[in-house]
């Protein structure tokens, strides 16, 4: 006989859950949007999944998550404390003109 018990099913795939779970949702997404970016092993059980097609919304995350989020503030107080300043170069002239004007250049 060739059919199998739904427990000879959960142990030949129970890899698949628990702690394992981030780690083969990682390798996944890899393996659909690069097939050539995981082991040929992978390939081969991911092909046999058979849902290839399906994967790129899989892999990119929820259709309902926000591509805006978390916020990235983008005013002169917040990059005065992160440094991260635009390179437009009229904020840097602009700190450069307080320092001449506090006799710091």
């Amino acid at each position: 006989m060739t059919e199998q018990s739904p427990n000879d099913q959960f142990r030949n795939s129970s890899f698949l859950q628990g702690h394992n779970a981030a780690y083969m949702e990682r390798l996944y997404a890899s393996y659909a949007g690069d097939p050539g970016s995981v082991d040929e092993a992978w390939r081969s059980f991911f092909k046999e999944l058979g849902d290839a097609e399906r994967a790129g919304p899989v892999a990119d995350g929820p259709s309902w998550a926000r591509r805006d989020w978390p916020p990235a503030p983008d005013d002169e107080l917040t990059h005065a404390f992160d440094g991260m300043w635009p390179s437009d170069g009229a904020v840097a002239d602009k700190i450069r003109g307080k320092a001449a004007e506090a006799g710091g250049e």
